[in-house]
């Protein structure tokens, strides 16, 4: 595991927040991977930049026809702030703890299989790049590794235009995420909002202020979508942001809501943001901004079948649906075979204190390196 923590290490290094989108830790971490992978026999295919931190870089080894391609998004989410360590330095700690000492010599020496390693994007998903790279310098067959640097913004810019610009319908992808190193092939969609409402400002004794009020238009809807809600849990409705007003003397002349779904596989994501917007007690008061929708996978018309055999034939463990959405979806929609695999576990991901279990990067990188191997998987011809 030496090496795979080095690498983890390294790339921890790089800040990739997203947001905000700063190109100088994408350049840097790119650069880290080239580095890496050139003396490997890896080849730079495309070094994309689509402006405003959606950049992308496609490394190929070889003729990988009949490997995966492995997507790995590299930017991570902005810094929670329970932090007590520096989220930008590696850290080893024991496994009842988030807490550990910083990564060096000593701490290889003595870091024991249930050790934790913390760091910002340890898990989502820099711990996956690191087996990934260990596992090209111990391998010689072909591959293919797709960086991507706009997932966590919720844009997904890197993988809609890629897929556009590319003949994914030939292609069977690995997308990496945390899901205990087994391969997921279902998973929820998702759909963001944003609504402004708009209300008649003034004194807060007038009359008019019951019913003229933004914030209280924004709680009428917002008591209804939760209705909604918890009449269909399955939805997984989420309000993340109720923002207006300026004092409790004033009529709120504007209120800010933000909300989320992830709905499960066979339901549309745009038509369950079009029943929760419907609710709203008056239209002409409200402007809604539809933010980022896209299918659960499979998408719809699709089974999860094609993605099962394929993972049978890679010889890997199947695991059950996940809740959260990957870009596997986008994918799935323009007609490639995707599927979901990575070191971690989904909890571990966006909190203070992020990590992986040392365990899991090295089951992660042992799954890389038989991919990467000399003879195809399955030992087929």
């Amino acid at each position: 595991m030496k090496h795979t923590l080095e690498h983890l290490g390294r790339l921890v290094t790089c800040d990739t927040r997203n947001p905000p989108r700063d190109p100088t830790g994408i350049a840097a971490l790119y650069d880290y991977v080239r580095g890496v992978l050139g003396p490997c026999g890896y080849e730079v295919v495309e070094d994309r930049d689509l402006g405003e931190g959606c950049r992308w870089l496609l490394l190929e080894r070889g003729t990988a026809h009949g490997r995966p391609l492995v997507n790995i998004h590299v930017d991570t989410v902005p810094l929670d702030q329970g932090w007590t360590s520096n989220p930008f330095a590696l850290a080893i700690a024991d496994a009842s703890s988030q807490v550990g000492r910083p990564f060096d010599a000593t701490a290889l020496a003595l870091t024991p299989p249930a050790a934790r390693a913390v760091g910002l994007g340890a898990c989502d998903t820099k711990g996956a790049l690191a087996c990934y790279l260990r596992a090209a310098e111990t391998s010689r067959g072909p591959g293919a590794l797709l960086l991507t640097s706009d997932e966590e913004a919720g844009q997904s810019t890197c993988v809609r235009t890629f897929s556009r610009e590319h003949p994914v319908e030939s292609l069977d992808v690995m997308v990496a995420e945390p899901t205990g190193c087994k391969a997921v092939c279902v998973h929820r969609g998702i759909g963001t909002c944003r609504g402004i409402f708009r209300g008649s400002g003034g004194h807060a004794s007038l009359p008019h202020a019951l019913a003229d009020s933004a914030n209280h238009q924004a709680v009428q809807w917002a008591h209804r979508a939760l209705d909604l809600a918890a009449s269909r849990p399955e939805l997984r409705f989420n309000l993340g942001v109720v923002q207006g007003g300026l004092k409790s003397n004033m009529v709120a002349s504007s209120c800010e809501v933000r909300f989320g779904i992830r709905p499960p596989f066979g339901v549309d994501s745009a038509f369950v943001i079009d029943e929760l917007l419907a609710l709203v007690p008056d239209r002409d008061r409200v402007e809604w901004v539809v933010g980022y929708v896209a299918s659960p996978l499979p998408p719809p018309g699709r089974r999860s079948d094609d993605a099962e055999h394929l993972v049978a034939s890679l010889g890997l463990p199947l695991g059950d649906p996940v809740d959260f959405f990957t870009e596997a979806a986008l994918f799935a929609e323009a007609g490639a075979r995707a599927f979901v695999f990575g070191p971690g576990d989904i909890a571990q991901a966006h909190l203070a204190g992020e990590w992986v279990a040392v365990a899991q990067l090295a089951e992660a990188t042992a799954v890389y390196h038989r991919l990467l191997s000399a003879e195809p998987p399955g030992g087929t011809p």
